[in-house]
């Protein structure tokens, strides 16, 4: 989709890139618990450990790719408080899928996008 994206010149808000990402990282991290539990038996528990060893190095160019391009230049307050909601609501709905895989990561997304506000407070101040 990136590159079709790209190809039609399509432009998309802060806040539509942070939701899409982080209902990949959702979904592959649901896939692959089942596909543990299916496969090596193993329990959501006890496949955490093996999953954050394995995406570990994608989670981390994820974050860093969502700090450099979205938090540090998204100026707009309304995206920034959009992305806290979405950030809110997708660690709830794995909540409710009962995988704990993510809470890390949604940590430091809200803290990301609390930066994010602070950041645009501060431009908006001086």
């Amino acid at each position: 989709m990136p590159v079709v994206a790209k190809q039609k010149q399509l432009k998309f808000f802060y806040e539509e890139i942070f939701r899409s990402i982080n209902k990949f990282i959702m979904d592959l991290i649901t896939w692959e618990v089942l596909f543990f539990n299916d496969f090596f038996e193993m329990n959501p528990h006890l496949s955490s450990n093996f999953l954050n060893l394995i995406f570990k190095n994608t989670v981390t160019s994820i974050y860093d790719f969502i700090k450099k391009y979205i938090i540090n230049k998204c100026t707009d307050f309304f995206a920034v408080s959009l992305m806290i909601i979405t950030n809110y609501e997708q660690a709830r709905l794995m909540d409710n899928r009962k995988l704990s895989h993510l809470d890390p990561f949604f940590d430091l997304y809200l803290l990301l996008c609390n930066i994010g506000l602070i950041h645009y407070f501060g431009l908006n101040l001086m």
